[in-house]
């Protein structure tokens, strides 16, 4: 298997300009993935999904194990990476993993020659790793295996109004207090943290478009809201 993978990587260029030296340190394990705002968790126990980063630039992921997947990554910076393409087994999915999440899971990676960012927190000697592809979806790893689920419950959270010209509103109910915020372009970039004031944000200086807000509360729990600036 790993030599097929390894095939695919040597059609690829090469290109590791600069980068955060702990996403090398260890295995991550998937916990879980935020995709249209909605938290979607492994439905199968022990957790296993991986993805392992090596300091050539190569990265192996897999949900289903045999259907890994592999690249060559290029760090466009301490928190930034792109890839040409990312080849994937065609082994089957089967039980106790479920094929429509692995598709979810290979879906949150095809975004070929697209900005994905990434941000390492730690906690204790605990680490999480955060990557939030293109659309803004997020998938949040660990260093350690998964063993039992998080208990998601629904929060309600919106923003509004929705377009918004001058001040974005925002009402929640999470259950742990927010950390910060932060204000995405529809092409990745970042315009903006916010780490207080979190009920209210001047959006009048942002231009005309597209924009997400994504949200981290004190708990590493990520929740992501579109809205359109006129």
């Amino acid at each position: 298997m790993r030599s097929i993978l390894l095939a695919f990587l040597l059609t690829m260029t090469l290109g590791v300009d600069a980068q955060d030296s702990r996403i090398f340190d260890n295995t991550w394990y998937l916990h879980y993935m935020v995709i249209d705002g909605v938290n979607r968790v492994p439905p199968t126990l022990p957790n296993t999904a991986y993805a392992d980063f090596f300091s050539n630039g190569d990265l192996y992921t897999a949900y289903c194990p045999e259907e890994t997947g592999a690249t060559i990554l290029t760090f466009q910076s301490n928190d930034e990476f792109t890839f040409p393409g990312i080849g994937w087994l065609a082994g089957g999915c089967y039980s106790p993993y479920s094929s429509n999440y692995n598709m979810l899971y290979q879906n949150f990676w095809n975004y070929f020659n697209s900005i994905f960012s990434y941000e390492i927190i730690e906690n204790g000697p605990l680490r999480t790793l955060i990557i939030t592809n293109p659309d803004m979806d997020i998938a949040i790893f660990g260093d350690t295996i998964v063993l039992e689920n998080p208990n998601f419950d629904k929060p309600a959270l919106t923003v509004s109004p929705n377009p918004v010209s001058v001040n974005l509103l925002i009402a929640h109910e999470l259950a742990s207090e927010i950390h910060y915020m932060e204000i995405v372009s529809i092409t990745g970039q970042r315009i903006r943290t916010i780490t207080s004031n979190f009920n209210s944000i001047d959006v009048t200086a942002l231009s005309p478009g597209i924009y997400f807000l994504r949200i981290r509360d004190a708990e590493n729990g990520w929740y992501v809201r579109k809205f359109v600036k006129h």
